[in-house]
């Protein structure tokens, strides 16, 4: 069994409403049987309050924990450094951990993951749409509330500024689920 991602913009009054509407339709496109890939198989959501500011500071500290790594594996004799050992590494500061073996190949691609990163970090502005905001928790941070395909789902108010129960706003579902 694997997990699907998804992402569903739902307008409603409240975010528990537009949950519920973008279950109902899933449930209405994909069936009620189960491991759909959608946000049908969620029975919660989480909101989701970070700003890109917040997301500037994630990075910064991957990129702190990732040249820490890098400047360990640069010391290490190479016939005692294993890949193991730095996915281990990686693993403590939640970067996905795709690297070689061998200690050049180790050091060249965490090298290249700190330049994505901090390009990444760079672009990091407010009038970047939150999809991306979405996207970005959940692919480059692994985030630990919506990574889980049988946890809830993460919602983003679209309209944070409008209140009121009178007037519609838009909501963004995202995650993981079962397919």
């Amino acid at each position: 069994m694997g997990a699907n991602d998804f992402m569903n913009m739902v307008s409603a009054r409240s975010a528990e409403e537009a949950f519920h509407l973008a279950r109902e339709n899933a449930q209405y496109e994909h069936g009620h049987g189960g491991y759909t890939g959608t946000i049908a198989e969620k029975s919660d959501f989480v909101m989701i309050e970070d700003t890109w500011k917040d997301l500037k500071i994630r990075y910064s500290k991957m990129i702190k924990g990732l040249s820490d790594i890098i400047k360990w594996v640069s010391s290490s004799p190479a016939k005692q450094l294993t890949r193991e050992q730095v996915v281990d590494a990686l693993r403590a500061i939640n970067l996905p951990y795709w690297i070689r073996d061998g200690k050049t190949f180790i050091l060249e691609d965490l090298r290249k993951t700190i330049k994505n990163l901090r390009a990444e970090r760079d672009s990091c502005k407010p009038s970047l749409p939150l999809e991306t905001l979405a996207h970005r928790l959940l692919y480059t941070f692994n985030d630990s509330r919506v990574r889980d395909k049988w946890g809830p789902a993460g919602c983003i108010d679209m309209d944070p500024k409008l209140t009121g129960k009178r007037k519609e706003k838009r909501f963004l579902f995202f995650g993981l689920a079962s397919s």
